[in-house]
């Protein structure tokens, strides 16, 4: 016989019990230590039929509201068989708290479930929860074990696209987090409420950082390289592909992140990526909008020797650029890399040139004329005209300081006469 029938067996011959003892007066219940119970209707044995929604089985197993004559060792057996009936779980399980919450699951009312670290119990790691795997996961959720929540598609079923779950709304993404539907997630600045920091998220640490990628904090995301763990490469991150770059900016593996122009989307002009200003330029290097990777001095920060730049090596050049420090941009026969003809360099044009100095391909430092820019005298001669001319305007004249006169010389008195 089933546990859960044992104890509403036991509940039942105690309530059979009670109903015997009906026929006392109330004269005869303050006799022998006996004292006066007043019950209410409580389902026990089918009550989670009615629970579920069901008819009622024939056996229906409740203290009638009357006054009944028990020992208070009977009044506990009967609460103890109760309480471990499948009934009171039903009934408890719906129970809510003054926090709107399931009293059993509630921290702040200290709910029958929820372990010492603050979790439930069930889902809790550190002390070997029901519900964890061996794999440290939820069981229902753990692809390796086959749980309940994964699908033929190895996803969780509610946030399956293919499966149609219930947490991908109608744009596609996920209920919670979509701005559009109002998801649940989302905070009154448009943002995740974990990952804002105005809105104080869960998941912002005292450095004002994500938890899960502070190095001070000792992040869960962070290698023992000290970088992200999905993108490193010594440790062979899962957003390093088979060419060693990251894989949504990878244009041989056709990244997510690289536009039709193959250029990254977000620094694309002619798409409008989110890093171009108005002025057409990446926003943090841009002097007009005072991007925040210009420096004082109005160089880029990193490169600014004044400021001691991250770029600056301690020999005083860029670090990526310096023989001495095996700079990265550096090839094996001790040139730069984009200039290397041996290595294919990116800034070799077809024709075995640097692009910028082909005249069949139109280069940049290549004039009108056909010549070197800074070698053509003709637009050497043009410059300095039109120099010449902003000069001479009335604006610019009265901007320009004035010359001092020179003082006409003079013979000291008699060294003239002494000279002839």
């Amino acid at each position: 016989m089933p546990k859960a029938q044992e104890q509403d067996d036991s509940s039942l011959s105690i309530i059979q019990k009670s109903r015997s003892h009906t026929s006392h007066t109330a004269a005869e219940s303050t006799r022998g230590g006996r004292r006066r119970v007043l019950g209410r209707a409580l389902w026990v044995g089918e009550g989670w039929r009615r629970a579920r929604g069901r008819p009622p089985g024939r056996r229906r197993l409740f203290l009638a509201t009357c006054t009944c004559l028990l020992e208070f060792s009977e009044i506990k057996a009967f609460i103890r068989a109760y309480r471990t009936s499948r009934a009171y779980r039903t009934v408890s399980m719906r129970r809510k708290c003054k926090h709107g919450r399931q009293s059993h699951i509630c921290k702040e009312c200290g709910g029958g479930s929820i372990c010492e670290h603050g979790k439930q119990r069930r889902y809790c790691k550190q002390c070997g929860g029901s519900s964890i795997c061996e794999h440290g996961r939820r069981r229902s959720d753990c692809k390796e074990c086959g749980g309940s929540n994964i699908c033929k598609h190895g996803k969780r079923r509610h946030r399956c696209k293919e499966c149609g779950g219930k947490g991908i709304c109608e744009h596609g993404r996920r209920r919670s987090q979509c701005k559009e539907c109002g998801g649940s997630s989302i905070c009154e600045h448009g943002r995740h409420r974990r990952y804002c920091k105005e809105c104080g998220g869960s998941q912002i640490c005292e450095h004002g950082r994500h938890r899960r990628f502070c190095k001070e904090c000792g992040g869960n995301q962070i290698c023992k390289h000290g970088r992200q763990r999905n993108f490193c490469k010594q440790c062979g991150g899962s957003q390093i592909c088979e060419h060693g770059k990251q894989r949504r900016y990878c244009k041989q593996c056709g990244g997510s992140s690289i536009c039709e122009h193959g250029r990254r989307r977000s620094d694309c002009n002619e798409c409008g990526g989110s890093n171009i200003c108005k002025h057409g330029t990446r926003r943090r290097r841009c002097k007009e909008c005072g991007g925040k990777g210009i420096c004082e001095h109005g160089r880029q920060r990193s490169k600014c020797k004044a400021c001691g730049g991250s770029s600056i090596c301690e020999h005083g050049k860029r670090r990526s650029l310096c023989k001495e420090c095996g700079g990265s941009q550096i090839c094996e026969h001790g040139r730069q890399r984009q200039y290397c003809k041996e290595c294919g360099g990116s800034s070799i044009c077809e024709h075995g040139r640097q692009r910028k100095q082909c005249k069949e391909c139109g280069g940049s430092q290549i004039c009108k004329h056909g010549t070197r820019r800074h070698l053509c005298k003709e637009c050497r001669d043009t410059h300095a005209g039109q120099k010449r001319q902003r000069q001479e305007t009335p604006a610019a004249a009265s901007k320009r300081p004035a010359k001092r006169r020179r003082r006409a010389f003079a013979w000291p008195s008699g060294a003239g006469r002494a000279r002839g």
